[in-house]
C-alpha cells in the first residue's frame, strides 16, 4: 500500500507515469483541481472525488491528441 507524505505526494501519485512527462495537478481555492501540461491547463475544476484512473486517462487522451497534432 502506498504511503503519502502530504497532499502533493497524493497528487503526484494520481498522475502516475505522467508526472514525469510534464503533467501536474494543482489545487484551487474552491478545493477542485486543475491538470496542467507544462504551463497550459488542460482540465479545470476537477472535483476532489475524481479517481486516479480518470486523471491518468485525461493525461493519456491529451498526450494522444497532442501527438496527432505534431
Amino acid at each position: 500500500m502506498a504511503q503519502y507524505k502530504g497532499k502533493q505526494s497524493v497528487m503526484d501519485e494520481a498522475l502516475g507515469e505522467y508526472k514525469d512527462k510534464g503533467y501536474r495537478l494543482e489545487e484551487a481555492e474552491n478545493h477542485t483541481y486543475t491538470l496542467y501540461f507544462k504551463d497550459k491547463w488542460i482540465w479545470k475544476d476537477i472535483p476532489r472525488e475524481v479517481t486516479f484512473e480518470a486523471i491518468q486517462e485525461g493525461c493519456k487522451t491529451h498526450a494522444a491528441n497532442t501527438m496527432r497534432e505534431v
